[in-house]
């Protein structure tokens, strides 16, 4: 690694990648071997994971009285693998809610854009999404080939498309949490339900599948515009956490197609 101050926590991922040498999926415990940073499993109360650096020894905690799937665990270490890495961050490092990307908190929010940039290199994602529509089946395909959650990876992919997308939660009272959305997005949600979206129904409605692709007027989910436009909605549903994920694209002349050919 290089002794370089950089400007931004992705700089400082990306050094590892190069130095290290490393592809997808990033082998942490690779990274932790060469950093000299020991993981530990411990009952840490309400916090999530602990940096520990002192007297020339590395420790990252997790708390094992939470239960966390594997793509969590992977994030959290990354994230605390961040705080250490950066300069400007203290030895000692109490987090909670670690994938929370909206954080008032600047370190946190520095760690996890770290965390996303290590896990999910820049320039192996643009090659996986060159010339490829955006979807929530891509997403789910490189979320696997990067041993990453559908968020990190939704959130990657949106942030490096040129594609008017948004990914969202959608909740059964209507509530929406914005995941990320592309450069070129500028719509406005409606609020409350959106009664005739795939999202409403596959939270309202019985013995229906697990996925859902609609092609839809933009007035369905978007605020009052001059111009109204045909929009993709592709939503998942997410039964253990009873909401949908949904994906909102603005459709192209193939997505229109597909449409007609369905009819």
């Amino acid at each position: 690694m290089s002794n370089s101050i950089y400007s931004y926590p992705e700089q400082y991922a990306q050094d590892i990648v190069s130095s290290f040498d490393l592809t997808p999926p990033i082998d942490l415990n690779k990274v932790c071997e060469k950093l000299d940073i020991k993981v530990n499993y411990e009952p840490l109360c309400s916090i999530e994971a602990l940096l520990i650096v002192s007297r020339g020894k590395r420790n990252i905690i997790l708390n094992n009285s939470k239960a966390a799937y594997p793509q969590r665990e992977r994030f959290t270490i990354a994230h605390e693998i961040g705080h250490y890495i950066m300069p400007w961050h203290e030895n000692l490092q109490q987090c909670d809610n670690v994938v929370d990307f909206k954080s008032d908190d600047d370190f946190e929010c520095q760690a996890n854009d770290f965390a996303s940039e290590l896990l999910v290199p820049k320039s192996n994602l643009l090659e996986d999404i060159k010339h490829k529509k955006i979807s929530i089946s891509l997403i789910k395909n490189l979320a696997e080939k990067y041993n990453v959650s559908l968020v990190v990876m939704a959130r990657k992919v949106l942030k490096h498309t040129d594609a008017e997308a948004v990914v969202l939660i959608y909740w059964p009272n209507g509530k929406k949490y914005i995941q990320m959305m592309s450069g070129t997005f500028k719509e406005e949600l409606k609020d409350g339900s959106i009664t005739k979206s795939s999202a409403h129904k596959l939270l309202t409605s019985y013995n229906t599948s697990a996925e859902i692709k609609s092609v839809l007027d933009s007035s369905i989910w978007f605020k009052e515009s001059k111009n109204t436009y045909i929009i993709v909605e592709e939503s998942m549903l997410q039964n253990k956490l009873g909401r949908v994920f949904t994906l909102l694209r603005k459709a192209d002349d193939g997505d229109v197609l597909d449409l007609l050919w369905d009819i």
